[in-house]
């Protein structure tokens, strides 16, 4: 079976809630529809109801089974505001900022929220908002797992010959989000993507850390920074 087709069988086992935020999108308004037609998830929309079905209509899409939630009018907005002041109080968040935050027109950080608090398992975007955006309202609302300071991304590579990584499947990191982490991120990036692996192959991975050095052939800081992220993360 394909690496995407574990990942859905497994995501159909056990439905959980995703929220998609950047629902004017109509890749995300195609993705709502297929995702609830194959029965991966269950789907919550963020935006107003009106435009959100004007749009839909308009691309010929079928939102039956997807939830659309208007952050502005939301019953849970308040408590969100006051649980979003609670985790920003040593910035100084006031209710007013947080109320802002919350009924942004990207919706990210509510849907941030939604997933903070348990109304959703899990939150997709990046289709309209960047990548700074996503990853600041995220690490805002939702944090970074206990032990973990540096927020990383990793890329799943498959290659048609089994022999490399879990047979083809690789993951790298960091190539999106650290572009000279030190050595302490760069363990941190090892452990969490080591984790992932687990996660998503079900297999405890064999991690390499990269230099230009082959074993000890150069002498350069940023080998000794390689050196010193595998001693941290053996820790």
């Amino acid at each position: 079976m394909h690496f995407i087709d574990k990942i859905k069988a497994k995501a159909k086992s056990n439905p959980q809630i995703v929220v998609l935020p950047e629902s004017y999108d109509d890749r995300m308004l195609f993705a709502a529809e297929k995702i609830i037609a194959q029965g991966i998830a269950k789907v919550i929309l963020l935006g107003n109801l009106a435009k959100v079905n004007e749009t839909a209509a308009a691309k010929g899409v079928d939102l039956t089974g997807v939830e659309i939630i208007d952050p502005c009018t939301a019953p849970k907005l308040e408590s969100y505001v006051e649980a979003l002041v609670e985790i920003r109080k040593s910035k100084g968040l006031t209710p007013e900022d947080a109320r802002k935050l919350l009924t942004g027109e990207d919706n990210l950080y509510f849907a941030g929220m939604m997933v903070r608090l348990g109304d959703a398992g899990g939150c997709v975007a990046g289709a309209t908002s960047t990548t700074g955006s996503v990853i600041r309202s995220a690490i805002q609302t939702i944090g970074t797992t206990p032990g973990i300071r540096t927020v990383s991304s990793f890329f799943v590579m498959i290659s048609k010959d089994v022999k490399f990584g879990e047979n083809g499947i690789l993951f790298f990191a960091d190539c999106a989000v650290n572009p000279n982490p030190d050595s302490q991120a760069l363990a941190e990036i090892a452990v969490a993507t080591a984790r992932n692996c687990k996660a998503f192959l079900d297999v405890d991975a064999r991690v390499a850390m990269l230099s230009f050095s082959t074993k000890g052939s150069a002498a350069h800081p940023d080998v000794d920074k390689v050196t010193k992220a595998l001693e941290i993360a053996r820790q």
